[in-house]
């Protein structure tokens, strides 16, 4: 295989510093750059400009390469134009060139090269750096020798270098670590790397480790190895976190997460979410260990996974994002004793409940209470559940759950009883309120001067769910209605008279 002189391909953009009063900005045929240090170096003329960004619509990398563009410098001010069409524009995609970090601007002309990177920042903003482009490598080439791939490569300037990292694909994506070998920190030096385990088809590149800068990497050499076929090893169970924050409460403002150390040889990795809460990026073309999380409308608590193919077990990091609304389950499991518990309140940090009495309106208001709650019913009424609880990005809307009551005598004195037909074998109810709660005269209450009406009814099973609901604009003063659907069993027949609702039970016999 011919060496290749190599140029630098994409640096990591979490160790950059960036400019002063930077900016980038396009249509669809024009790069705009303020300030950037790239204008420095470039004199007015055509170039060939090689352009990366994220696809917002796609979803992925893109790099377009359009030869012949102008390059016009004035006062700090540059100025790339392109035919029409050429670039990510909000006049015709929706967006623009900031939106699409990470990406890059090349511009070459004869042996000259200008570079700059743009990125997202945890802040939200576009972060711009240029890197001098000093010949780094001199070359990186690879053979076959028998069953192995032999990789050289010449460094041409290494000041700083600690180390070389060997990365190697069957696809030519997703790439993983094989080896590493020491640096000399010598310029003009040579070393050579065995590939003892390759596969039939090989992509390798090579990323120099530089202590406090940036790291570089190598363009891409492939070596083919037709009877070779490579033998991952056998998984192990790994140890590995996820570090990042726990929290994204801000649409604009990304999220950086990587693994608690490198990725180990010879494994591969994808990440993935389970939520569609926030937009996940991923950069294997640099950092495969690392990803954002970009907040999208909505709020949810999501899982981050990476999935190694070296280790047994996913690594897994829960997520809040934003806060949304919790979900209340309660249960009536012995009297008067009502329990309920909040789910869906991600990173929750304090928690509060609230009982309301349904008959009298009389709220109880439990703060500083946990996850779960247990309450006393002190009465015979209808009671409501309600809970919310408090993250780092707020406090969450109001969650309830409502119609829980223990059976029993009623008070006779607070009118609040109705009458329901005895143990109905057919599943007609009749329903009313009772004239005189103490002893009311009959199944059925006959209409009586100043009698209560009935606007709506609710009928719930042993477990709280509403099973039928019935509504009577006018009020009546006493209905029919038909359960005959249901199966037997005792049900909770909640009245509401256009002020409270009341409750009564009943058992259907089938």
């Amino acid at each position: 295989m011919n060496k290749a002189v190599l140029l630098l391909a994409v640096l990591f953009p979490g160790l950059m510093q960036t400019g002063f009063s930077q900016a980038i900005s396009n249509t669809d045929n024009v790069i705009t750059l303020n300030n950037t240090c790239l204008n420095g170096g470039v004199s007015n003329g055509t170039y060939n400009l090689e352009l990366n960004y994220f696809d917002l619509d796609a979803f992925a990398s893109q790099t377009l390469t359009i030869n012949g563009v102008s390059v016009v410098v004035s006062n700090g001010v540059m100025t790339i134009t392109a035919p029409g069409g050429s670039f990510p524009s909000a006049n015709t995609r929706g967006w623009s060139l900031p939106d699409a970090w990470p990406g890059h601007i090349k511009l070459t002309s004869g042996s000259f090269i200008g570079y700059m990177e743009f990125f997202g920042q945890p802040d939200g903003t576009v972060g711009i750096n240029c890197i001098p482009l000093p010949v780094y490598f001199n070359s990186f080439s690879g053979m076959l020798s028998g069953a192995s791939v032999v990789l050289n490569w010449q460094t041409g300037l290494e000041s700083g270098s600690t180390a070389f990292e060997i990365y190697r694909s069957s696809t030519g994506s997703n790439y993983y670590k094989i080896g590493q070998v020491m640096a000399t920190g010598v310029s003009n030096s040579n070393y050579s790397f065995t590939d003892a385990n390759p596969d039939a088809t090989n992509y390798y590149y090579l990323k120099e480790l530089k202590s406090g800068l940036p790291a570089i990497f190598t363009t891409i050499v492939v070596v083919n190895c037709p009877s070779c076929h490579y033998t991952p090893p056998t998984p192990v169970l790994c140890s590995y976190t996820i570090s990042g924050p726990d929290h994204i409460c801000n649409l604009e403002s990304p999220a950086v997460y990587t693994l608690s150390s490198s990725v180990p040889n010879f494994n591969t990795i994808s990440w993935s979410i389970d939520q569609s809460a926030a937009v996940l990026r991923t950069y294997p073309a640099f950092d495969r260990g690392q990803v954002t999380l970009l907040k999208k409308n909505g709020a949810a608590g999501l899982t981050l996974t990476a999935t190694l193919s070296g280790c047994t077990n996913p690594i897994t990091k829960l997520i809040a994002v934003g806060t949304p609304t919790p979900v209340i389950t309660a249960t009536i499991n012995f009297c008067p004793h009502l329990d309920a518990t909040m789910s869906n309140a991600p990173g929750a940090t304090s928690y509060e409940w609230w009982l309301t009495d349904e008959n009298t309106d009389n709220i109880t208001d439990y703060p500083g209470s946990g996850i779960s709650k247990g309450f006393l019913l002190t009465s015979s009424d209808v009671y409501d559940v309600e809970g919310a609880y408090t993250n780092a990005c707020g406090t969450s809307a109001q969650a309830y759950a409502y119609g829980y009551q223990c059976g029993g005598s009623f008070s006779a004195a607070s009118g609040s009883l109705i009458n329901v037909s005895p143990n109905p074998s057919r599943g007609m109810v009749n329903i009313g309120f009772a004239k005189n709660p103490a002893s009311p005269a009959s199944s059925k209450v006959a209409a009586a001067a100043g009698q209560r009406k009935i606007y709506q009814i609710r009928v719930m099973d042993a477990q709280g769910v509403v099973r039928k609901t019935f509504s009577y604009s006018g009020g009546v003063e006493n209905v029919s209605v038909d359960l005959s659907s249901l199966n037997g069993g005792i049900y909770t027949i909640q009245v509401f008279d256009n002020k409270s609702w009341k409750s009564g039970q009943v058992l259907l016999t089938k």
